[in-house]
């Protein structure tokens, strides 16, 4: 079993969270739901880990991204 306090292991689950969107709208739900649980809990580390690696991810792959789902995501 991985060690829940690996970086690691944070940084590969926003990275198959990520993967696992299907839409613009469950990534907003994502990200939104996030931003929520820290400004609860800003001193989670591993909220944050878990949001900086989704966040890396996401911006390597605008690219690839239809550009009006991208603006919308990154107003949101």
């Amino acid at each position: 079993m991985a060690d829940p306090t690996d970086p690691e292991d944070y940084k590969n689950l926003g990275f198959s969270v990520f993967r696992n969107f299907r839409n613009v709208n469950e990534h907003l739900a994502f990200a939104e739901a996030l931003e929520n649980e820290i400004e609860k809990n800003s001193a989670s580390l591993s909220l944050l880990e878990i949001g900086a690696s989704y966040v890396e991810t996401l911006v390597s792959d605008f690219i690839d991204w239809p550009f009006d789902e991208a603006v919308l995501l990154i107003d949101a």
